[in-house]
């Protein structure tokens, strides 16, 4: 279980870095433009390259957002051996449970 859990694992950090290389760049060039802007540059030109540098670094905060949301935490051994002793006691609990306590779907007729 444990080696299935890595080999399905997200890369992890890496996966991130052109995300966060992006924000970098659109942050160096947005300093560079304000610093334009204020040099006497035309405010029309100025304002889009503003605006696009701003959009991109918006794309690549979602693109981190998403990443984060899609990482997984990998079980290490003893949580996974833990889980399967707590599925067994309840395995034990429900066969041992009456059958009219039991849900329709775990009763033996819905099973088949």
């Amino acid at each position: 279980m444990q080696q299935s859990q890595r080999a399905q694992a997200p890369a992890g950090p890496t996966s991130t870095r052109p995300a966060g290389r992006t924000i970098a760049d659109c942050d160096r060039r947005l300093t560079q433009y304000r610093a334009a802007l204020g040099a006497g540059a035309d405010p029309a030109t100025v304002t889009g390259w503003i605006s696009q540098a701003e959009a991109d670094k918006a794309t690549a905060q979602q693109q981190l957002i998403t990443a984060g949301a899609a990482q997984r935490t990998v079980l290490s051994e003893e949580q996974i051996h833990d889980i399967i002793k707590d599925l067994d006691g309840l395995t034990d609990r429900l066969l041992a449970a009456e059958p009219d306590r039991k849900a329709p779907s775990t009763k033996p007729s819905a099973l088949r």
